[in-house]
C-alpha cells in the first residue's frame, strides 16, 4: 500500500501552480500557520500526515517560506525512513528529483515569486551549495523583506569564511523580519565570532522583543564562554534578568557553584524549584547539592555509610550537570569507610574516560595514601587506556591545501585528533574555536588535527572556510570508504590517536570549556605516554 506522501507532488503542483503571484489573505496565512504547527507536532508519529499538513500550508500561503523548507525536508525524511541503505538512497534521490521538477516548474510559471527561489535554495543547500546560493540571492532580489533568505545567505557566507558578511546578513534578516525568533537566535549566535560580550549585547537587544526566547539563546552563549568566570557572568545575568524563563538553562551555573560552594548551589536549586515546581531536574540537583553540602558534617559524625548511600541515590540529568563533584564526594565517603582501594579504583575508571583536573588530582592523592608513586599511578592509567584501545584504521588521503597524499602512519610519533566534519555542519563549526585553542596549545609538543571533509559537494569551500576562520587544521579530502571505516554516524566525529597508532577515546563535540579541558588532559596523558 502506498503512503500519502508518494502522491503529493502532482497535488501540490496543481494547487500552487494555480495561485496568482500575490499575497494570501490574512485568514489563509493564519490557517497556513496552524497547518504548519500541526505538521511539526506530527513529525515523529505520523509522517505522511505531517507532509500533507505542510502541503496545506503552502497551498494556503504560497509565500510561506518556512513551510516550503519543511515540506522539502519532511518529504525527504519520509521517503528514506524504511528499507535497506540502498533503497533509502534511491528513494531519497527520487524525491529530490520530484521536488526539483516541482519547484523549477513553479518558478518558471511565477518567476516573480521569491518563495519558489527560496525553496530551490533549500532544496540544493547540501547537494549543490553554489546553486543554492544563487537561488537565495535571487529570492532577496525579488523580496527584500525575506528574512529567511538573508538567514540562509548568512550561513553560506559563514561556510565560505566570510564571517563579517555573515553577521551582516544575520543583522539584515532580523531587520526585515523582527518578529521571527529563529532569525534572532541565529543572529545572536553568529555574534560569538565577534566576541561574547557583543553576542550578549545582541541577545539583550533581542530580549526587547522576545524576552523568553532571548533567555535560551543567552544561556547558549554561556555554554560557549571561553572561561568559567565569563560563563558565570553570563549565567548570573540570566538569573537576574530572566529568572523564570531561564529555569531550564541554569544547570551550568549550578555546576559552577557546586564545585566551590554547595550551599550556594542548593540555594539556586531551591530558587528554581520555587519558580517551576513541576520541573523534574531541579529536585535532583537540589538533592545533589544538599548531599555535597552535608558531607563534611556526616563524616565528622561518623555517618559515612549514610552519606555514601545518599550520594549513590543521585542520578544526574543526562545533559548540563557536571558530575565531578559527585565522583569526588563518593570517593571521600568511601575513604572514610576504609575503602580507599575502591575510591582509587572508581576514580581510575572515571579519569580513564573523562578526566578533569580535580578527579586526576584526587586519583594521585588516593594513590599516595595507598603507597603508590606518581609514576605508578600514571602507569596504571596508561594500562587502563591500553586495555580499551584498538588499532586506528590507517588511511592515506589527499591534503586539500597541497594536493599531496597524507598518511596517518606518518603521524605515529605524534598524538593526532582525526576530526570528521563538513562546512555546512553547524555543530562542526561550533567546535572550531575550541579545537583551534587546543591545537595552538599542543602542536609544538607533538599534537596535530587531521580534519577530514565528510561531504564532497562542499569540498571547494574547505580552504576558504579555514582561512576565514583562521584555523590551522590539516584539511583532508574525505572518501566514502574512510567514513565507513571509522563508522561515522554523525558529524562532527572525533577520534584521538595515540603515538603508537591506537585509539581508545572518541571525544564528544568539543564545544565547551569542559569538553576542551577533557580533550587536553587526554592529549597530555598520551604525550606523556609517548615520552
Amino acid at each position: 500500500m502506498k503512503s500519502t506522501f508518494q502522491f503529493l507532488p502532482v497535488l501540490v503542483l496543481t494547487a500552487l501552480g494555480s495561485a496568482a503571484a500575490q499575497s494570501a489573505p490574512a485568514e489563509n496565512k493564519a490557517a497556513a500557520r496552524a497547518a504548519f504547527e500541526e505538521a511539526r507536532k506530527q513529525f515523529s508519529s505520523d509522517m505522511p500526515g505531517a507532509v500533507a499538513a505542510l502541503r496545506r500550508a503552502v497551498d494556503l500561503d504560497p509565500d510561506y517560506y518556512e513551510a516550503h523548507q519543511y515540506y522539502i525536508l519532511y518529504r525527504g525524511v519520509a521517503a528514506s525512513r524504511t528499507g535497506t541503505d540502498e533503497e533509502k538512497k534511491t528513494a531519497g534521490a527520487k524525491v529530490r528529483a520530484e521536488n526539483e521538477a516541482l519547484y523549477e516548474g513553479l518558478a518558471a510559471e511565477q518567476p516573480q515569486r521569491a518563495a519558489y527561489q527560496y525553496a530551490l535554495g533549500s532544496l540544493h543547500q547540501y547537494s549543490d551549495p553554489d546553486r543554492s546560493l544563487r537561488h537565495f540571492e535571487r529570492a532577496v532580489q525579488l523580496d527584500p523583506k525575506c528574512g529567511e533568505a538573508y538567514d540562509s545567505l548568512a550561513i553560506h557566507a559563514e561556510i565560505r569564511g566570510q564571517l563579517e558578511r555573515s553577521r551582516e546578513y544575520h543583522r539584515k534578516s532580523v531587520e526585515v523580519q523582527p518578529e521571527e525568533v529563529k532569525l534572532w537566535r541565529h543572529y545572536v549566535g553568529s555574534m560569538l565570532g565577534a566576541g561574547i560580550d557583543r553576542a550578549v549585547a545582541t541577545g539583550l537587544e533581542m530580549a526587547k522583543r522576545h524576552p523568553d526566547d532571548a533567555a535560551s539563546i543567552i544561556s547558549y552563549l554561556a555554554t560557549r564562554a571561553r572561561t568559567e568566570d565569563k560563563a558565570r557572568e553570563v549565567y548570573e545575568l540570566l538569573r537576574t534578568k530572566f529568572a523564570k524563563a531561564s529555569v531550564r538553562s541554569l544547570t551550568g551555573l549550578f555546576s559552577i557553584y557546586n564545585r566551590t560552594d554547595s550551599a550556594r548551589a542548593l540555594a539556586l536549586a531551591e530558587e528554581m524549584l520555587a519558580l517551576a515546581p513541576d520541573n523534574k531536574e531541579w529536585p535532583v540537583l537540589a538533592a545533589y547539592a544538599k548531599a555535597v553540602r552535608d558531607l563534611d558534617a556526616e563524616l565528622k559524625a561518623g555517618r559515612a555509610a549514610e552519606a555514601l548511600a545518599a550520594l549513590e541515590k543521585i542520578t544526574l540529568p543526562r545533559y548540563g550537570a557536571d558530575r565531578r563533584v559527585l565522583d569526588l564526594a563518593k570517593a571521600r565517603a568511601q575513604a572514610a569507610l576504609g575503602q580507599k582501594d575502591k575510591a582509587y579504583a572508581d576514580l581510575l575508571a572515571v579519569v580513564t574516560l573523562k578526566p578533569t583536573d580535580e578527579t586526576l588530582a584526587a586519583l594521585h592523592d588516593y594513590g599516595r595514601q595507598l603507597g603508590k608513586t606518581a609514576a605508578a599511578v600514571t602507569a596504571e592509567l596508561a594500562a587502563a587506556r591500553t586495555a580499551k584501545a584498538k588499532p586506528a584504521t590507517p588511511f592515506t588521503l589527499v591534503n586539500l591545501a597541497t594536493g599531496k597524499p597524507v598518511s596517518l602512519d606518518a603521524y605515529k610519533d605524534r598524538v593526532v585528533l582525526v576530526n570528521f566534519w563538513y562546512p555546512l555542519c553547524g555543530p562542526c563549526r561550533g567546535e572550531f574555536p575550541f579545537l583551534q585553542a587546543v591545537l595552538e596549545k599542543y602542536r609544538g609538543k607533538g599534537f596535530e588535527i587531521l580534519a577530514i571533509n565528510g561531504h564532497d559537494p562542499e569540498e571547494h569551500m574547505v580552504l576558504p572556510l579555514l582561512e576565514g576562520w583562521k584555523l590551522d587544521f590539516l584539511p583532508l579530502k574525505g572518501t566514502e570508504e574512510i567514513v565507513k571505516a571509522y563508522k561515522v554516524r554523525g558529524f562532527p566525529a572525533n577520534f584521538l590517536i595515540a603515538p603508537d597508532g591506537s585509539t581508545f577515546y572518541e571525544p564528544p563535540p568539543v564545544s565547551t570549556i569542559a569538553a576542551q579541558r577533557e580533550l587536553e588532559l587526554q592529549i597530555e596523558a598520551l604525550l606523556l605516554w609517548k615520552t
